[in-house]
C-alpha cells in the first residue's frame, strides 16, 4: 500500500513538473498583430486634414492594445484612445497631427507602437511603425529682385527667393525657366534661385513646391531680358560707337539713347549707324563734345561714361584706299587729336587736292574717277587751319581702282508680270518657283556695298536644262516640264564680267484637287419658312496642299436618297456655298455628294441633311443665324452690284428651328468703334444702338455709279438683345463677321526723291516723285499740315514728308463693268521740291 501511494505520488510531481515548464499556448487569430496600413509621411493639411485611421489587425477578442507616441516629433501628435478593448480581430485608432504653425516641427520622426496585452494583463506582442511630421503647401509666393521691375541684363546674376505657406510646409522647392519660344531654359537658374541669363529674350520663371514629382503648388514671374551696353568709347568730335552684349538690330533706335554732360544737359543724337553684326552702332550727334567734358550715354537699361576729347588736330590721314570704276568716289580724310579722335567737324580749315591719275581725273568736286580696273592714283591732301595758318598738315596715299564689290544681297525673282517689282516693298519676295503653262519674267539686280544697285551694262539669261525650262537671253521663261534647273545670270560691268546662279523649280500646273465643307451635316428643320436656308461653305486646295481660288467652276450635287428625291441643295457659285432649304420636307435623313470641276479636273465631298419636325413640347432656345462668317471684299466678275451680309434671330424649340424672331436692338462694334448697317461708311466712338427689327442686312460693299466703297477688313461682333419668354428676362447674344478683302492692292514706288521740275503744290510733287503699278494718285497728306497736299504750296528747293497717298484704281465686276476704289496708303518718305 505504501510503495502504491509512493507511485501515485511520483507521478503527480512528474505530471506538476510537466505542466509548470510547457506554457498554455493561447487560441491565435490569423497570424501575428500587424499594421493594415502604415504612412511615411503624416500630413497635417493633407486630404485628411492632418487625421489618419491605423488599423490593427489579427487581433484576438477580448485583447487589452495600449497605444502610445515617441519620437522627436510626439509633441504634435495625439492618438484618439491610448487603450481599448479588442472586440473582433481589428482595432482602428485615429492619430491626429497639429504643428501649430511650429516650423521646428517640419521633418521631425515620431514612432507609433501599440501594445498587445492578454486578458489577464500579459504583454504578448510589440507593433511599432515610424513616420514623419509633413505640411503641405498652400501657396508659393515669389520675391524678385527689384530690376525684375524693369528689365534685367544679360550675363548679369539675379537673385529670386520664394516663401511657402504656412512656413512650416515640408515640400522640395524646384526653378524652371521657359521662353517665350516655349524652350526650356532651367540651366539659367541654380537651385538657389540664382538666374543668369545668357542671351535676349522673355522668361516665365516657375517656383514649384513639389512632393515627389508631383507640384503641390506654383508661382511665376515674368522677366525681359535685354543685351546690355558692354562699352561706349568717342570716336569722333561727334560720333561715339557703342557696343552690346548681342545684336541690337531692329530693338534699339536713335531715339533710345540720351547722352549728357556732367551739368546734366542734354546732346541731342542725330543718327545711328548699325555694324555688319549688329553688336556696335556708331552714333551721330547733333553737336560737338567739349573738350575735357565726361559725358554719359544710357538706353535706359545701361549707362557708361567717356571723357571727350576734342584737341588741336595733330595728322591728317587719307581714308580712301579704293575707287570704283565709272563711279565718282569721294576722298574721305580724318584730322586726329593726340588721342586719336577725329576732329575734322571742329576744326575748320582749307583742304588742297593735288592727284596724278592714270586714265582719270579729279573732279571740279575733288571727286575721284577712273576709267580702267588696276589703275592707280596718287593723292594728296594738305590742310591749312582756318585759325591758325602755321597749323598745315598733309598726307599722301596710292588709290586702286577696282570694280564695283557686290554685297551678298541680290535679288533674283520670277513674276508673271512685265514690270519690275518693288523691291522697297514690304510684301517684297524672291520667288523661284514656276508652273507648268505659264509664261514668266525674270528681273535681277546686285548690290553694291552701300546698297546701291549696280548698273550693269548688259544682262543675259541662260538655262542648264532647255528641256525642262527655256528662257531667252532677255529673261522671258516657259516652263517646260516637271523638274529643278539652274538658271545663270551673265552679267558685264566695266568690261569685267560677272555670273551669278540660281535654282528654279518647275512644278505642275495647280489645279483641283480637294473641296473641304465647313461641316458635313447639317440639322434642319420643315417648317415653313421662305426665309429659313442654312450653308456650307466650300473651299478648295491644289496637289500641292496650298488653297485653290475657286473661279468658274462647275458644279453638280447628286442626291443619294433613293427612296425620295428632296430638292433641298442648291450650289452657289458667287459665294462658293452649298445652300439648304428644307421648308416642308419630309422627316429624315438626306445625304448628298458635290462635285466641282476646274479645268476638266473634278473633287468631291459627301454632307448630310437631317431635317426634323418641330416638336409641340420642349426648351425654347435662341440662336443668332448669319448667312455669311467670313466675306472676301475683293472684286471680281462674280460681283453683280451691293454686297450685304444677313444676320436673323432664330428661335428653336427642342433644338429644332421654329420662326424668326424679332429682337428688340442690335450692336455692330469693332475696336471700340460702332457701326451702322452700313459698314461702309465707317464706325465712331460713340455708341450707336440699331432699333428693333427682326433682321439685320449689314452691307459690305457699296457700288454706285462706278464707284465702289468699301467695309473695313477685319472681325466685327453683332450683338442681338431679345425678350426670351421661356426666361421671362432679357437676353443678348453675340456672333462675329470678319471681312478679308485679297484684291492686290496698288504698289507704290519711289521713282525719286527730288523732283524732275519746280511742283507748285504738295500733290503735284507726289505725284511726280511717285509711281503706280495701278490708279492714280489723287490726293496726298504732308506730315505737319492740317490742310490736303493740294493745297499745300511749295517754293523751289522746298522739303516735305509725304505721309501717306490717296489712290484711285480701277477694277472690273460682273459684266465687264469698270468701278473704282479708293484706297489710303503709307508713304512715310521726304521729297525735294525741283
Amino acid at each position: 500500500m505504501f510503495k502504491t501511494m509512493k507511485r501515485l505520488l511520483a507521478a503527480a510531481c512528474v505530471f506538476a513538473l510537466v505542466a509548470t515548464v510547457l506554457p498554455t499556448v493561447p487560441v491565435r487569430a490569423a497570424g501575428v498583430p500587424k499594421f493594415k496600413k502604415t504612412y511615411t509621411g503624416l500630413y497635417e493639411n493633407g486630404t485628411g486634414k492632418g487625421k489618419y485611421t491605423y488599423t490593427l489587425q489579427n487581433l484576438q477578442k477580448g485583447q487589452i492594445v495600449k497605444w502610445s507616441v515617441s519620437g522627436a516629433g510626439k509633441a504634435y501628435v495625439s492618438v484618439k484612445k491610448a487603450s481599448k478593448t479588442a472586440a473582433k480581430s481589428t482595432m482602428d485608432n485615429i492619430v491626429t497631427v497639429k504643428t501649430n504653425g511650429k516650423t521646428a516641427a517640419k521633418n521631425k520622426k515620431i514612432t507609433l507602437t501599440a501594445k498587445v496585452y492578454s486578458k489577464a494583463g500579459k504583454l504578448q506582442y510589440t507593433v511599432s511603425t515610424s513616420a514623419k511630421i509633413k505640411v503641405k503647401p498652400t501657396k508659393v509666393t515669389i520675391t524678385a529682385p527689384k530690376e525684375a521691375d524693369n528689365v534685367l541684363s544679360v550675363g548679369e546674376s539675379y537673385a529670386f527667393s520664394y516663401k511657402l505657406t504656412p512656413v512650416n510646409a515640408t515640400s522640395t522647392n524646384q526653378w524652371t525657366v521657359t521662353g517665350e519660344d516655349g524652350k526650356d531654359y532651367s540651366e539659367y537658374m541654380s537651385s538657389a534661385g540664382v538666374f543668369k541669363p545668357v542671351k535676349a529674350g522673355i522668361y516665365t520663371i516657375k517656383a514649384s513646391a513639389m512632393i515627389g514629382k508631383k507640384a503641390i503648388k506654383t508661382a511665376s514671374v515674368v522677366v525681359e531680358v535685354v543685351d546690355y551696353m558692354v562699352n561706349a568709347r568717342q570716336t569722333a568730335a561727334n560720333k561715339i560707337e557703342v557696343t552690346y552684349s548681342g545684336d541690337m538690330r531692329g530693338i534699339l533706335e536713335v531715339d533710345n539713347f540720351t547722352v549728357t554732360n556732367a551739368a546734366g544737359a542734354n546732346i541731342v543724337a542725330k543718327s545711328l549707324d548699325f555694324s555688319a553684326d549688329g553688336k556696335s552702332m556708331t552714333i551721330t550727334m547733333f553737336s560737338n563734345f567739349k573738350d575735357g567734358v565726361t559725358y554719359s550715354i544710357t538706353d535706359d537699361v545701361t549707362t557708361r561714361e567717356f571723357k571727350a576729347s576734342v584737341g588741336t588736330p595733330v595728322k591728317l590721314e587719307i581714308l580712301t584706299s579704293q575707287a570704283t570704276v565709272d563711279k565718282e568716289t569721294t576722298i574721305e580724310y580724318a584730322l586726329y587729336d593726340k588721342n586719336g579722335i577725329d576732329v575734322s567737324v571742329v576744326y575748320e580749315g582749307k583742304m588742297e587736292y593735288e592727284a596724278e591719275v592714270t586714265n582719270g581725273y579729279l573732279t571740279d568736286g575733288n571727286k575721284l574717277f577712273m576709267k580702267t580696273i588696276g589703275k592707280t592714283a596718287t593723292v594728296t591732301l594738305k590742310y591749312t587751319s582756318k585759325s591758325d595758318s602755321s597749323l598745315v598738315l598733309t598726307d599722301s596715299d596710292v588709290i586702286t581702282c577696282v570694280a564695283a564689290v557686290t554685297s551678298d544681297k541680290t535679288n533674283f525673282t520670277l513674276t508673271t508680270s512685265t514690270s519690275a517689282p518693288d523691291y522697297s516693298a514690304v510684301t517684297y519676295k524672291d520667288n523661284r518657283k514656276v508652273s507648268i503653262g505659264t509664261t514668266y519674267y525674270t528681273y535681277f539686280r546686285a548690290l553694291d556695298t552701300d546698297d546701291s544697285e549696280i548698273k550693269y551694262s548688259s544682262l543675259s539669261f541662260e538655262s542648264s536644262d532647255p528641256d525642262t525650262l527655256i528662257i531667252s537671253a532677255a529673261g522671258k521663261v516657259t516652263p517646260i516640264k516637271n523638274g529643278t534647273v539652274k538658271i545663270i545670270v551673265t552679267a558685264v560691268y566695266a568690261g569685267e564680267t560677272y555670273t551669278y546662279s540660281y535654282d528654279v523649280t518647275i512644278a505642275e500646273a495647280a489645279y483641283l484637287k480637294k473641296i473641304k465643307l465647313s461641316t458635313d451635316r447639317v440639322n434642319m428643320s420643315n417648317v415653313y419658312n421662305p426665309e429659313y436656308y442654312q450653308y456650307i461653305d466650300v473651299t478648295a486646295t491644289d496637289q500641292y496642299g496650298e488653297d485653290f481660288p475657286l473661279n468658274e467652276e462647275a458644279a453638280n450635287i447628286a442626291d443619294n436618297n433613293n427612296s425620295y428625291k428632296a430638292n433641298i441643295a442648291t450650289y452657289d457659285a458667287a459665294n462658293n456655298q452649298i445652300k439648304l432649304r428644307t421648308s416642308n420636307v419630309a422627316s429624315g435623313t438626306y445625304s448628298y455628294t458635290l462635285t466641282l470641276t476646274c479645268n476638266g479636273k473634278k473633287a468631291t465631298a459627301s454632307f448630310t441633311v437631317v431635317v426634323s419636325s418641330v416638336p409641340v413640347t420642349g426648351e425654347t432656345t435662341y440662336e443668332i443665324e448669319i448667312d455669311k462668317k467670313t466675306a472676301d471684299l475683293s472684286l471680281s466678275k462674280d460681283v453683280v452690284g451691293n454686297q450685304y451680309v444677313t444676320v436673323r434671330l432664330a428661335q428653336y424649340r427642342g433644338g429644332v428651328f421654329v420662326s424668326y424672331a424679332s429682337f428688340s436692338s442690335a450692336t455692330v462694334t469693332k475696336n471700340g468703334e460702332y457701326f451702322s448697317t452700313d459698314l461702309t461708311l465707317g464706325g465712331s466712338t460713340a455708341v450707336k444702338n440699331l432699333t428693333a427689327s427682326n433682321r439685320l442686312y449689314l452691307q459690305v460693299l457699296d457700288i454706285n455709279n462706278g464707284v465702289c466703297r468699301k467695309a473695313d477688313t477685319g472681325t466685327y461682333t453683332i450683338s442681338l438683345q431679345y425678350y426670351s419668354a421661356a426666361d421671362k428676362a432679357y437676353k443678348t447674344q453675340a456672333t462675329t463677321l470678319t471681312l478679308t478683302d485679297t484684291q492686290d492692292r496698288p504698289e507704290v514706288q519711289i521713282d525719286r526723291t527730288t523732283a524732275t521740275k519746280s511742283c507748285g503744290t504738295a500733290l503735284e510733287l507726289a505725284q511726280n516723285c511717285l509711281s503706280l503699278n495701278n490708279g492714280a494718285i489723287t490726293e496726298c497728306v504732308v506730315t505737319g499740315e492740317a490742310e490736303p497736299g493740294s493745297k499745300v504750296i511749295l517754293k523751289s528747293g522746298d522739303q516735305i514728308n509725304i505721309r501717306s497717298i490717296t489712290v484711285v484704281t480701277t477694277y472690273k465686276i460682273a459684266g465687264g463693268q469698270d468701278v473704282t476704289v479708293t484706297y489710303t496708303i503709307s508713304v512715310g518718305k521726304t521729297l525735294t521740291n525741283g
